[in-house]
């Protein structure tokens, strides 16, 4: 069905299998490291190594949404300085794989938009989790220096699933159902950058407004 075409990358996340969920209407094509029982389903042990299987399955899919669900938190835990390994994991994950994948998908099929699951992090990347906010942030600008046809950045704040259960709660929570009902309800009508509700709209222009210094001492 032209014009409802989704594909998912990191599908094997939570928020992407209850975006599924409530995704009845749309003709959806998922892509991740992790096997799926699905039908229309590409596994790949890696994203650089084995794009020439990811253009292959995204040209026989028309006009496709990609959405990008990729994700890795290795901070926001008290007293937790991250490794070597976690910041390579996190630069790797969050920015590398979306940006190889947008550019070279850009160049080879028509993509009706392009979507990124963003963080609330990226407005100021603070202390406690400076690298995976860093991540975000530099995805959101290299992205739309690119000028791509469209583009959608959700800036999520903590989703509470299991890879996130060990993260200190905040403000910004959200249950992964909620998540993914305010994808679900952006994704075909938004562009630019967004935010899933209006607490997190009306935050956003707070941080914007405070020193750095200042976000670095609020508990959130």
């Amino acid at each position: 069905m032209k014009g409802n075409n989704y594909i998912l990358i990191g599908s094997s996340s939570e928020l992407s299998k209850n975006f599924v969920d409530i995704s009845k209407n749309r003709n959806i094509y998922t892509i991740s490291s992790k096997k799926l029982s699905s039908n229309n389903h590409l596994h790949v042990q890696d994203y650089f190594d084995e794009v020439d299987k990811i253009i292959s399955f995204s040209q026989k899919v028309e006009d496709p949404t990609i959405v990008f669900f990729n994700g890795f938190l290795a901070e926001n835990r008290p007293s937790q300085i991250p490794t070597i390994e976690d910041i390579n994991q996190t630069v790797k994950v969050n920015y590398l794989i979306p940006l190889f994948l947008s550019d070279i998908l850009n160049s080879k099929i028509n993509i009706k938009k392009f979507v990124y699951i963003s963080s609330f992090a990226a407005i100021k990347p603070r202390n406690k989790n400076f690298i995976y906010a860093q991540s975000k942030k530099l995805l959101e600008r290299t992205i739309i220096s690119m000028e791509l046809n469209n583009y959608l950045f959700i800036r999520f704040g903590k989703i509470n699933t299991k890879f996130s259960a060990g993260h200190k709660n905040s403000i910004f929570d959200l249950e992964v159902k909620s998540a993914a009902e305010a994808l679900s309800k952006s994704i075909d009508t938004k562009s630019g950058i967004v935010y899933p509700n209006l607490l997190t709209k009306f935050l956003s222009i707070i941080f914007y407004a405070l020193p750095t210094g200042i976000i670095n001492k609020l508990k959130l």
